[in-house]
């Protein structure tokens, strides 16, 4: 067992900690000839927001040194409702949801009482209430419940505004498919 504890205060103190501020860490160092000091990879444990009395989200980061570089930079990052991000900040989902974001706009996530489906989006995410665009461009998204399958996909809009997603390809659990942009087209699977 590890064990790793912050305070603000003198050892021994309780004086409360504040957000972003790490609470411990794991360094892995190689020789490099030279010396120990250059840091390959490391685990930082991290406050993710405000704690109170009882209450300490934290967040794990994951980093690690491209080949050329010295320089560790968070690659991976667990927060404290559980959503992961590779490559990436999380977005915040909202607290219904959970998910792992790849990249600057890849995602995939679902509700996480599973009563709402499984999601598929690029340069979208869901923040509890509305889709949000990750970046400039167009946005799309896959999502999947009980057995209906549905494509989406939304114009570009500005970072960070509000993404109006349009229906373009639906299937039933019967194998129904529909394609609303063409609503004189509708097929029965054979």
């Amino acid at each position: 067992v590890l064990f790793f504890a912050k305070t603000r205060g003198s050892a021994g103190a309780s004086t409360a900690v504040s957000s972003g501020d790490r609470l411990g860490a794991i360094f892995f160092n190689g020789a490099d000839g030279t010396d120990i000091e250059t840091v390959a990879a490391s685990i930082d444990a991290v406050v993710d927001t405000t704690p109170g009395s009882d209450d300490m989200p934290g967040r794990l980061t994951f980093r690690t040194s491209a080949d050329g570089s010295g320089d560790n930079a968070e690659r991976m990052r667990i927060d404290s409702s559980g959503n992961v991000g590779i490559g990436d900040t999380i977005p915040a989902w909202g607290s219904n949801y959970r998910a792992v974001t790849v990249g600057s706009t890849g995602s995939i996530w679902a509700s996480k009482t599973g009563t709402s489906g499984s999601f598929i989006s690029d340069n979208s995410y869901f923040n509890g209430s509305n889709n949000i665009a990750r970046n400039a461009n167009a946005g799309s998204e896959y999502a999947q419940s009980t057995g209906h399958h549905v494509f989406y996909t939304a114009a570009s809009v500005s970072a960070g505004a509000t993404q109006t997603m349009t229906t373009v390809l639906k299937t039933d659990p019967n194998g129904v498919v529909t394609m609303p942009l063409q609503p004189a087209f509708s097929a029965q699977a054979l």
